[in-house]
C-alpha cells in the first residue's frame, strides 16, 4: 500500500491535474470573466473539483470507499481521510485564486466599509466584482467549517461514483510495481520457437496513469535479470523430498499473486511438515514483500465454527487477497467453505453494522499444518483442487563422515537425523533476511512460473505422483472409517437413548483399531478418530455428535447391537 500520507496525495492531485495552472488562468481573468469563473456556493465548488478530478478520484458507495490517485496507483482511503484531502483541494483552491487575483487587482481589495454596499449597489461594475470577492470569501469561510466539506464531500460522492467493474478488470490485469506496470495479458503469449521449445515474452514495463483503476501495488522495482539464490535453495532438491513439488509450489503462488485465477479453477495449498519445516517461514516472507496481495490469519478462518457472525466478519479481512494464508490449522476445518472458496462459488462475508454478502475468491488459499489436510473421500471435488506438499525443509551438509549414514550411530552438533533417515542441519537463521533482500528476484521466479503453468496445463496443475498417492491414503482413511462405522461396529440409532447409555467413542475406537490391523494399515490417533466421528455424516439427514458423560466421551443417541 502506498504510503503516502494526506498532505502528499492533495499536493499529487494538485500537481496531477495542474490546478496551480488553471488558478493562474482564472485570477488573470478581466473581474467580469472572474466574476463568472469562480465557484459561488458549495454546489458550484464540488461541480469545479469533481471536473478537475474525473478519473483521479472516485467512490465505492457499497464498500463506502473512496480512491484516490497518489501518482501510482488509485489509493484507497478512509472516508475521513477523503474528507480531508477533497476540502483540502478546495480550500487550496479557493485561497490561492483569491489571493492571486487581489494580488492583481488590488483596487477590488474589499474592506469592511465597502462590503454591504457592494452586496446591494448592483449598477455599480465595481460593485458586483467586489460582491463576487465577497461570495468568494462567504464559499471560503464555509469549507473551513466540518458541515461545508462535508457537504461538498457528500456531493463528490455522487458526482466521482466508481465502476467497479472496471476497477475489478484491471486489478486482475494489471500488476503494479514501484518502477512501473506489468501487463499480465501480455506475458501470456508464449510461443515455440524453430527447434520447438517454448519462449516466453519479457514483460513489458509501462508507465503508471490514472486510466488504469488499480488500486495495490508490490513495494518493490520489476527487474526481469534480478535473481533470488536463496528462495532457488529453499526450494531445491536439498529441501524437498521431490523438488517438482516445489515448482508446483511457486505456479500455484504464481497464480495467485498474478490474479489470473480466471484460467483455473482456484486452488488450495495444504502446505504441510513438522515444527520449523519452513512453512512459516515461506507465508511470512510473503507477506513481507507483498504486503497489499497476501495476508496471513489464523486458523479460525478456515475451521468449523458456531459463531457464523464472527467468522463472517474474520473472513472479509481476507476479501481482497490474492494468496490467503490459514496458519497453524489443528481442528476440523469447514470442507464447504473451502469447496465455495476453490470452486466457482462466493463466501459469506460481513463488516461491523453491515448485512452479510457473498463476495468472489480473489486467488488460492495456503493452509499451513504438521499433518496434510483431509478432504472426505465423498467430495472429489474438493480433491481436485487440494494440492499437499510437504515441507521437509532440510540443509544437507555437503561432506560428512560417511558412518553418520547409519541408523544406529548417534547424531550430535548443529545437525540431526530427518524422518527420512537423513541428516539434517538447523535452518540458517539468516535465510529470511536473505530472502527478502532477494524480493525483485522472487517476484521473476513467480511470475516465470505462472507463465510456464498457462503454456505447459489445460486450466487445472497437475499433481506428482506423491502428491496424488497423500490424497488416495486421506481418501481410503475416511473409507475405512465409514466402512467400520456403517458395516463392522453394528451400530444403531435412536434419538430416545440417554447420553448415559450412548456407546463410549473409546469402544468404536478399539473395534476400529482391530479393523486398520486386518487391512494392514496405520490407524489414526484416538483424539483424531473422535474428531473424525464427531460431525461424521451418518445419513442425508443425521451428523454424528459426540458429547462427555460421565468422564468419557459419548456419541448421542447411538448403541453398539449386542449379540
Amino acid at each position: 500500500m502506498s504510503t503516502k500520507n494526506q498532505n502528499e496525495l492533495r499536493n499529487e492531485l494538485i500537481k496531477t491535474i495542474g490546478l496551480d495552472e488553471t488558478i493562474e488562468e482564472v485570477s488573470s481573468f478581466e473581474p467580469e470573466q472572474f466574476r463568472d469563473a469562480v465557484p459561488w456556493s458549495e454546489a458550484t465548488l464540488a461541480d469545479a473539483i469533481a471536473g478537475e478530478l474525473q478519473d483521479l478520484a472516485s467512490y465505492d458507495a457499497s464498500q463506502k470507499q473512496w480512491y484516490l490517485w497518489d501518482g501510482q496507483l488509485h489509493k484507497p482511503v478512509e472516508d475521513g481521510a477523503a474528507v480531508d484531502i477533497t476540502a483540502g483541494l478546495g480550500l487550496y483552491f479557493l485561497d490561492k485564486l483569491l489571493n492571486d487575483f487581489l494580488l492583481r487587482n488590488p483596487e477590488q481589495k474589499v474592506t469592511e466599509e465597502t462590503n454591504a454596499k457592494a452586496g446591494t449597489d448592483i449598477n455599480d461594475s465595481n460593485g458586483r466584482i467586489k460582491a463576487a470577492v465577497r461570495g468568494l470569501k462567504i464559499i471560503q469561510k464555509r469549507m473551513n467549517s466540518n458541515a461545508g466539506q462535508m457537504a461538498v464531500a457528500a456531493m463528490l460522492q455522487r458526482k466521482l461514483p466508481l465502476d467497479t467493474t472496471a476497477r475489478d478488470a484491471d486489478d486482475k490485469q494489471y500488476l503494479v510495481f514501484t518502477n512501473g506496470v506489468l501487463d499480465m495479458h501480455s506475458i501470456e503469449k508464449a510461443f515455440r520457437d524453430s527447434t520447438g521449445a517454448w519462449q516466453y515474452p519479457e514483460p513489458e514495463l509501462l508507465e503508471p496513469s490514472p486510466d488504469r483503476l488499480v488500486w495495490r501495488a508490490i513495494p518493490h522495482n520489476w527487474n526481469p535479470k534480478a535473481v533470488a539464490p536463496n528462495w532457488c535453495h529453499m526450494l531445491s532438491a536439498d529441501s524437498f523430498h521431490d523438488s517438482s513439488e516445489a515448482r508446483i509450489l511457486e505456479q500455484l503462488l504464481g497464480i495467485g499473486l498474478s490474479g489470473q485465477v480466471r484460467h483455473y479453477s482456484k486452488h488450495l495449498v495444504s502446505l504441510y511438515g513438522a515444527t520449523n519445516s519452513g512453512k512459516g517461514v515461506i507465508t511470512e516472507l510473503l507477506e513481507r514483500i507483498y504486503p497489499d496481495h497476501v495476508s496471513r490469519h489464523d486458523q479460525r478462518i478456515v475451521m468449523k465454527m458456531r459463531d457464523g457472525t464472527e467468522q463472517a466478519r474474520l473472513r472479509d479481512e481476507m476479501r481482497n487477497s490474492r494468496v490467503v494464508v490459514a496458519s497453524e490449522c489443528i481442528n476440523e476445518v469447514d470442507e464447504n467453505f473451502l469447496l465455495d472458496y476453490a470452486g466457482n462459488g462466493k463466501y459469506i462475508v460481513r463488516r461491523m453494522q453491515t448485512q452479510p454478502e457473498r463476495v468472489e475468491p480473489q486467488g488460492i488459499m495456503v493452509i499451513t499444518s504438521n499433518d496434510p489436510l483431509k478432504a472426505d473421500a465423498n467430495k472429489s471435488q474438493l480433491r481436485d483442487r487440494l494440492y499437499p506438499v510437504l515441507m521437509p525443509y532440510r540443509r544437507i551438509p555437503e561432506t560428512h563422515p560417511d558412518q553418520w549414514a547409519k541408523d544406529d550411530v548417534n547424531i550430535s552438533g548443529p545437525y540431526s537425523r530427518g524422518e527420512d533417515g537423513q541428516i539434517c542441519k538447523p535452518m540458517d537463521s539468516d535465510l529470511p533476511g536473505k530472502m527478502d533482500a532477494e524480493a525483485e528476484g522472487i517476484s521473476v521466479r513467480l511470475i516465470q512460473a505462472y507463465q510456464g503453468a498457462m503454456v505447459h496445463c489445460d486450466n487445472k496443475l497437475p499433481k506428482t505422483e506423491p502428491m496424488e498417492a497423500r490424497l488416495r491414503e486421506a481418501a481410503e482413511e475416511s473409507d475405512l472409517l465409514g466402512l467400520y462405522l456403517r458395516e463392522y461396529a453394528n451400530l444403531t440409532y435412536n434419538p430416545g437413548t440417554p447420553i448415559n447409555k450412548s456407546v463410549k467413542v473409546s469402544e468404536l475406537y478399539d473395534g476400529y483399531m482391530d479393523l486398520c490391523g486386518k487391512h494392514r494399515r496405520t490407524p489414526m490417533a484416538h483424539a483424531q478418530f473422535g474428531k473424525r466421528v464427531k460431525g461424521y455424516q451418518w445419513d442425508k439427514d443425521l451428523k454424528m455428535e459426540t458429547k462427555p458423560s460421565g468422564g468419557v466421551s459419548r456419541v448421542v443417541g447411538f448403541e453398539l447391537i449386542r449379540a
